[in-house]
């Protein structure tokens, strides 16, 4: 996904920014400390809202495009946060951190299974999100870069399987205001704050 592709929230403040992308990463801000990797960062508006916490000491930020990274670099970069331009394909190798963000990111990938079980051995805990099936049933024309949405029970059996034990459970009922609410009910966005259980060696 190219930086102007309609996918990405493209905003040179976090003011411009749609107010259900921010809320998650405010959720993530409160939840998450110490080091942090910011899977698909896009424009970095979310790696700079985290960078505000007192209690986050460092962002590493990825995405595939580097336009958007270029982006990030101009205009959310502080002295926590460290953009990269990389792809998490098969050859990715994350950082170990205390945390992990992927947020509406596990729907865009073919194998997100093989993601979630390198970050398990590399992060301590991690929050993920997903368009919820049920409230929008994926459409290949209407959503043409996503390649499946997820029901709560797929999303909890993926996060269960292939990186840790689920915390809890969150929901945005609507991407206008956008607000985050705790519990496993049907929403918008499915989101889940999870504890990773390494594989042995």
């Amino acid at each position: 996904m190219s930086l102007l592709s309609g996918e990405r929230q493209v905003a040179p403040t976090i003011e411009s920014i749609r107010a259900d992308h921010v809320n998650r990463y405010r959720l993530a801000e409160m939840l998450l400390k110490g080091s942090i990797l910011d899977v698909a960062c896009g424009v970095g508006y979310g790696s700079w809202l985290m960078a505000q916490s007192k209690s986050v000491t460092r962002v590493d930020s990825i995405d595939i495009d580097a336009e958007s990274i270029a982006y990030a670099k101009e205009h959310y970069a502080t002295d926590k946060n460290h953009f990269t331009q990389t792809s998490i394909d098969e050859n990715f190798n994350p950082p170990d951190t205390d945390g992990v963000t992927a947020l509406e990111i596990i729907e865009h990938i073919p194998n997100p299974e093989l993601l979630l079980e390198k970050l398990r051995n590399t992060s301590k805990e991690a929050i993920f999100s997903v368009p919820n099936e049920r409230v929008i049933p994926f459409d290949p024309v209407q959503f043409k870069y996503h390649l499946r949405h997820y029901t709560w029970e797929e999303f909890e059996t993926l996060v269960n399987t292939h990186y840790g034990k689920i915390k809890e459970y969150y929901i945005q009922k609507n991407k206008s205001p956008g607000d985050i609410y705790r519990g496993r009910e049907e929403g918008w966005t499915l989101i889940v704050h999870a504890e990773a259980e390494p594989t042995s060696d």
